[in-house]
């Protein structure tokens, strides 16, 4: 059970200038970001706020403040008349203050590749992000000397997406998650993504 007591508004600045240049068959963006954020929400449960012992009942809180400034390009070209590609990073210092101590939140690079296939009502993509130089884990091994905290493994996706759209309306698509299958730690308390999976969907839309 989730529920939220006492929150301050999460209040904060990004600042960020960059570039691009667009041709008919190409476009090349270049940014620099600051992010700034006080109160930033959070999670934490009753036995670690001393209110309680149930630590399955988690509270929304204001965590502390939180930081990151960084760069990113981003690459994406046409080749012919039905395929395109693109390529893209980001390198960045995200970081929290809870206790008085600025540590790393989340991961420090991010890599995406995709290609994709268009011709008449059929559209095709194959899309795969890299997140390395990642964050401490929550959890920790207690050894004799006290807690041991490592990084979380890098974590490689890729996905696919094949699609027929009989008209304005009506479209089939199936999707691939996680075609590499890998299990992947996803978040800061080790919780692990799906095994390669797929969906079948119909979407109509009016």
């Amino acid at each position: 059970m989730k529920k939220s007591r006492g929150l301050k508004p999460q209040e904060g600045w990004t600042y960020e200038t960059g570039m691009k240049t667009i041709t008919n068959s190409s476009s090349l963006k270049l940014a620099v970001f600051n992010m700034d954020i006080s109160n930033k929400f959070g999670w934490a449960s009753e036995e670690e706020l001393g209110i309680g012992t149930n630590t399955k009942a988690e509270i929304q809180i204001n965590k502390g403040d939180f930081r990151n400034t960084g760069i990113e390009v981003e690459y994406t070209k046409l080749v012919g008349d039905n395929w395109r590609y693109n390529l893209g990073v980001t390198y960045s210092n995200p970081e929290i203050n809870d206790s008085g101590e600025w540590v790393q939140d989340n991961a420090r690079l991010q890599f995406v590749a995709g290609i994709g296939y268009q011709k008449n009502k059929f559209n095709a993509g194959l899309n795969y992000l890299f997140l390395g130089d990642r964050n401490d884990s929550y959890y920790h091994e207690v050894t004799s000397s006290g807690n041991r905290y490592y990084a979380l493994p890098n974590r490689n996706i890729m996905n696919a997406t094949l699609q027929y759209s009989a008209d304005k309306n009506n479209s089939v698509a199936l999707n691939f998650y996680n075609i590499l299958d890998k299990k992947d730690v996803v978040n800061d308390y080790e919780n692990y993504g799906l095994p390669f999976n797929w969906t079948l969907t119909y979407n109509y839309s009016f």
